[in-house]
């Protein structure tokens, strides 16, 4: 026969509500009471005085807490037993109270055992995503570009050059020896405003000059190379990358100082194209990234070329 059961706390026979039923206090009464108190030590109720045990269960009555005792303790009904440091044992508690496999003290280990890892885990996650979003805040702090005005305003300067005073600088340091920058584009304002805002001290016209001047008396970027191709004012302003590359000689060793050469008007703005049109394929050919910006130059070029041709032309 299969009995159905549920679950009571133990501390129940100590609510007051049921102190108002009457009958409270029978021999069933106590036989509740005396299960509810074994309950908490597992089927067993430690050796107590009567005096203190029927203040427990029967109501002080000491001649109830007997009756009831002995009862129980009859073959006929055989529900508890005494052992021998007397104390009161309910017969057949544990297996009419089977403790299920998630209570034993193994699985109580374990589960609390997961559990930590569980809360480990997700500190841990918590901790590389709280890394992650602070690397992403550094690397966009890093890859933007802060105005000119904040970096100077920084150290107490102000912002006096322009765009166009850098085009005139490169025409008067390089315009004799390398193409001369006629005018001001938006993508040539944005380059060099860029230039400018990462460096305080681009915002000198003297910078500019000394690396123009550096430019302009490295032989490889003024035609001595195997394309005859010539720097011109967008390259350099485009990157950083070609400023630093400029200082740290990876074109040449300047020469102490260049002799003047014709301006490259006088070779041809096709002729320029056409050196930048081969200087891309190479480029291509290699999987130079660069292939790109000698098109671009090449473009021009041949745009201008045009240009003068209609006007001489007309």
């Amino acid at each position: 026969m299969n009995w159905l059961w549920f679950r009571m706390w133990v501390e129940t026979r100590m609510d007051k509500k049921l102190d108002t039923l009457d009958g409270r206090h029978s021999e069933f009464g106590v036989w509740f009471d005396l299960l509810c108190l074994a309950g908490a030590g597992g089927g067993r109720i430690p050796p107590m005085d009567e005096e203190e045990l029927a203040l427990e269960v029967a109501g002080e009555d000491v001649e109830l807490l007997r009756r009831v005792l002995a009862k129980l303790q009859s073959k006929k009904l055989g529900i508890i037993e005494m052992d021998d440091k007397g104390g009161i044992v309910f017969l057949n508690f544990a297996k009419r109270n089977p403790r299920c496999p998630s209570e034993t003290p193994e699985a109580v280990r374990e589960r609390v055992r997961r559990h930590r890892m569980k809360r480990d885990v997700t500190t841990c996650n918590d901790l590389d995503k709280n890394r992650e979003e602070k690397k992403r805040k550094e690397k966009k702090k890093s890859t933007t570009v802060p105005s000119p005005s904040s970096i100077l305003q920084k150290e107490g300067k102000s912002l006096t050059l322009e765009p166009s005073d850098v085009i005139e600088i490169w025409n008067e340091v390089c315009g004799q020896v390398l193409p001369r920058a006629e005018k001001l584009t938006d993508k040539r304002r944005q380059h060099i405003r860029r230039r400018i805002a990462e460096d305080p001290h681009r915002a000198s016209p003297d910078w500019w000059r000394a690396y123009f001047d550096r430019i302009r008396r490295t032989s490889f970027l003024c035609g001595d190379n195997s394309r005859g191709w010539l720097a011109n004012l967008d390259f350099a302003v485009r990157s950083e990358d070609v400023v630093v590359q400029v200082f740290e000689g990876k074109y040449g060793t300047p020469v102490r100082m260049r002799e003047e050469r014709t301006p490259v008007e006088v070779v041809g703005h096709a002729e320029q194209a056409a050196i930048l049109r081969r200087a891309a394929e190479e480029a291509r050919a290699r999987g130079d990234p660069d292939a790109s910006f000698y098109e671009a130059q090449a473009e021009e070029y041949e745009a201008a070329a045009r240009k003068k041709g209609k006007k001489g032309a007309a």
